[in-house]
């Protein structure tokens, strides 16, 4: 799929997924992760979906109080306390 359209969303959303979910990926793809996630979000705006990855990634590399204020950031942004 990279081959075809590397700055898809579509293909950036699901090197994530496959990536979060591969125990064997090395260290280095959460931070290529992290960037393309941040230009997907410069492109289209953040989602709760992209505040969802970026704060399982944080976790994952041990950063739990950066994941903290990303959730509660997409929390109050996407004004999901009011629904």
């Amino acid at each position: 799929m990279k081959v075809v359209e590397e700055d898809s969303c579509l293909i950036i959303l699901a090197q994530c997924w496959l990536n979060l979910l591969n125990p064997k990926a090395p260290v280095n793809c959460h931070e290529q992760m992290i960037k393309g996630l941040n230009e997907l979000s410069d492109k289209f705006g953040y989602t709760v979906k992209t505040y969802n990855i970026l704060g399982i990634i944080l976790m994952i590399q041990g950063e739990t109080e950066k994941a903290s204020a990303i959730f509660e950031n997409a929390l109050a942004e996407m004004n999901v306390y009011g629904l």
